[in-house]
């Protein structure tokens, strides 16, 4: 491996591979470990995917080890001003990994805004050296703004001061201005806006991002919420209007490409599509959209009774599709926004996964809102509705209410084997 990296010095497989190795040999040499991340840095710091790269060897340094480390990189690469973008990427890596080891845990008042300033300063000294990139560019420059955030964010959930939510949607904007196609950027001013309530904000800024086709099943979910707690009642429609043609549309787009693919002799890629046509029906997100869409046009969009009871003879409400709560998958992706976080305040899997069962039970209890409000409707006044050429004249309460008894008496049940497991545990 040594010899392969010394003969193709741009090729970083080697070097991973010997971490890798260091990795997941019993007892390795935590010394060994870090020189072969600093030999990394060296490397392959001015590439923007080193930390990335390094991320998960970086866990390997014992706590106990990990200031010193840092001060080994601090003095093998100085903190000084860069005079190229090559050195941008590294200074950053270098700072998401001071973060990542935890030396930005527990920091004063005084200390985040010194290192803020510092990083604003820094930002605004390599402008010269990226001005030659295009908009559709992502500076390295924006990496500082990255960080700076981070810490303003922590500062202004600890503190509550309005300050740090100025200064920090302020450097977001002014990164925007000259990088106007920076995700990350847009996704953490949405972060913000949202946080206050400011649901207009963060539609203008989310519109940026184009969202659409399949990336309304990984990222759609950022934005409803926001709309939703800020009252744009218009704009969320809009958006969940949007998605629901996506779901409804897709299985036949997927269909057509199975085809196209099929009349190449492209039969690996028929695969391909098929599971992501199965990863598409089978989201969360298909049903709650529905169920959030209907509910919503029931409580916002009708203004009296009578138009109440018009609205729910549209087959949507009386005969919905039935939901596959066993299948459901989550498609949301947790990686758009790069995180320099330590372990213990990073998403985690376990995290992901329980809140992809709150978002489940948030959608039963949803549904059977609905069904509530649609049944009640229906019972209060004469609904014209039909299923297919058969005339709907009742419903079946008795029905609701007992499907109503067994997701009660499922979560009960949940509930006495969580508390059965802390008594064992």
């Amino acid at each position: 491996m040594t010899c392969l990296g010394n003969g193709y010095p741009g090729l970083r497989g080697p070097y991973l591979a010997k971490l890798e190795i260091c990795y997941r040999m019993k007892d390795s040499d935590t010394d060994k470990l870090q020189e072969l991340l600093i030999d990394y840095i060296q490397v392959f710091g001015s590439r923007p995917v080193c930390f990335s790269d390094i991320k998960k060897y970086l866990k390997a340094v014992p706590a106990q080890q990990r200031n010193d480390f840092i001060l080994r990189l601090r003095d093998q690469f100085p903190d000084q001003v860069p005079a190229t973008t090559d050195e941008i990427y590294r200074e950053i890596c270098l700072s998401g990994i001071e973060r990542f080891l935890g030396k930005h845990l527990g920091l004063s008042t005084d200390v985040v805004e010194r290192m803020v300033t510092g990083l604003l300063d820094r930002y605004v000294s390599t402008q010269p050296l990226v001005a030659h990139m295009l908009d559709s560019e992502i500076r390295p420059s924006d990496g500082y703004i990255v960080i700076a955030s981070h810490l303003l964010w922590e500062k202004w959930m600890d503190t509550r001061a309005n300050r740090f939510f100025m200064l920090a949607t302020a450097m977001l904007r002014l990164g925007l201005t000259y990088s106007p196609s920076n995700w990350q950027l847009m996704i953490f001013l949405v972060r913000f806006y949202g946080r206050v309530g400011g649901g207009g904000l963060a539609e203008k800024v989310h519109a940026a991002l184009d969202v659409k086709h399949l990336m309304l099943d990984t990222l759609g979910w950022i934005l409803p919420r926001i709309l939703s707690s800020s009252g744009q009642v218009d704009k969320l429609d809009r958006m969940y209007a949007a998605t629901s043609r996506f779901y409804s549309h897709s299985p036949k787009e997927t269909t057509e490409y199975i085809i196209q693919a099929y009349k190449c002799g492209n039969f690996p890629q028929i695969v391909d599509i098929h599971g992501l046509k199965r990863r598409i029906q089978h989201s969360f997100l298909v049903p709650l959209v529905e169920v959030e869409r209907l509910i919503l046009q029931l409580a916002f969009k009708t203004e009296d009774h009578p138009q109440a009871v018009s609205v729910i003879g549209y087959p949507e409400y009386i005969t919905p599709d039935p939901i596959g709560w066993a299948h459901l998958r989550d498609n949301r992706d947790f990686s758009a926004l790069r995180s320099y976080e330590p372990d213990s305040l990073d998403t985690s899997q376990q995290l992901i996964e329980s809140s992809f069962k709150g978002e489940v039970c948030y959608l039963k209890l949803r549904h059977f809102l609905l069904k509530g409000l649609v049944h009640c409707l229906f019972i209060s006044d004469d609904v014209l509705t039909f299923s297919g050429d058969t005339p709907i004249e009742a419903v079946d309460l008795n029905a609701l209410i007992a499907e109503l008894g067994t997701q009660q008496a499922r979560s009960e049940e949940r509930r006495v084997g969580k508390e059965c497991r802390s008594r064992w545990s």
